[in-house]
């Protein structure tokens, strides 16, 4: 990698895609992931996964091209031992992974087994249900990805309604680098317990909650942060204030704005206690005056997204009421009939609910 003197990062910067400030007006190029610097410093080329397989491949075999005048047979039989080797242990890796995604891509999981990854809206083996996302529900390995934030460098007050299935797992992360180093400010669960996880550039802030999250129930949490104070209030409970250290009070946001994992973003074991993604769902995000769509842009504000899928532990969620109308289970003991109670009459929504009632009795 290359640094530069004399320029900036900006609308007017000479790199192709990633720009990084360093100091006395220095600045370098970088490149997203799946690209590759070029000589120049400043363009991007798109890495080739079958040609970086085969390259890579030679290089282990340690294969050349020779004139064969030039190999007796002693070295023909040290080089043939040394492919034998070398080729035994190449193919005990998974390989190319071949399985038909549609519009996903093939991945392999923990157990090297071919599965599909598939892109936002999208569900199934292959990939071929389509699945709009109005409510996100993230297994630990998914994400969603928005626009980095805008108009919180100093002041920031961001609400969130979550449901969490599991007591670890990263809900929100926004940060100046790709690698956690400088600026960045994050939600995270550990134990059970909320951590507001903030660095202005010269020191970490940690404010936790008192309490822990409550499992398969929906939770609220509130957090508010002025330069280098910050509180935490979890479940309209008690507010749970902290600081930062050093004497920067400014966050630089330069990256995208991650929900439920990790993103893209390296260096969290020197940052946070967890580096796992979040496990459950996810039906209110606010940031100071933008409340977030987590549809896909153009209208919504997803830019990117791995394995998420709808969250329909909630079914009230996918039938909103309208005109200030409240969506509520009518039964505990039938649990999957709604219904509407608008703005009628009470005498209306009694005779409503007894008629509705009794209906579900007769088919019952």
């Amino acid at each position: 990698m290359l640094i530069y003197i004399n320029g900036r990062c900006g609308h007017d910067s000479p790199c192709q895609q990633l720009c990084y400030e360093l100091h006395d007006g220095m600045f370098e190029c970088d490149c997203k992931t799946g690209f590759t610097l070029h000589e120049d410093g400043y363009t991007c080329t798109r890495n080739d996964s079958v040609t970086d397989k085969i390259k890579e491949f030679e290089r282990d075999i340690g294969l050349t091209f020779v004139d064969s005048n030039e190999v007796d047979s002693e070295d023909s039989v040290r080089f043939v031992k040394h492919v034998e080797t070398q080729t035994s242990s190449a193919t005990s890796s998974p390989g190319l992974c071949v399985r038909k995604c549609g519009e996903g891509t093939c991945v392999f999981d923990s157990r090297n087994k071919q599965t599909c990854r598939c892109p936002f809206g999208k569900t199934g083996s292959t990939c071929q249900i389509t699945n709009p996302i109005r409510y996100p529900r993230f297994n630990g390995r998914s994400w969603l990805a928005f626009p980095p934030l805008r108009g919180a460098y100093k002041h920031v007050q961001i609400s969130l309604e979550f449901r969490p299935e599991s007591w670890d797992g990263i809900l929100f992360l926004a940060a100046e680098r790709d690698d956690l180093v400088g600026d960045f400010m994050a939600i995270l669960l550990h134990n059970g317990f909320l951590e507001f996880r903030f660095d202005c550039g010269s020191g970490l802030g940690v404010v936790k909650s008192e309490e822990t999250v409550i499992l398969n129930q929906w939770n609220t949490l509130s957090v508010y942060r002025h330069r280098w104070d910050a509180w935490i209030q979890l479940n309209r409970g008690k507010r749970i204030a902290g600081r930062s250290k050093g004497l920067f009070s400014r966050i630089t946001f330069r990256e995208p704005v991650f929900i439920g994992g990790r993103g893209n973003t390296s260096g969290l074991a020197e940052r946070f206690p967890t580096d796992r993604g979040f496990v459950g769902c996810v039906r209110l995000l606010q940031a100071n005056d933008h409340r977030y769509d987590f549809g896909e842009t153009p209208s919504g504000d997803t830019v990117k997204s791995q394995e998420v899928e709808e969250c329909s532990t909630d079914k009230c969620t996918r039938s909103p009421c309208q005109h200030g109308g409240k969506c509520v289970n009518i039964t505990k003991i039938i649990s999957y009939y709604f219904v509407n109670l608008c703005k009628y009459s009470t005498v209306y929504v009694i005779l409503l609910f007894f008629y509705v009632y009794n209906i579900l009795t007769i088919y019952q």
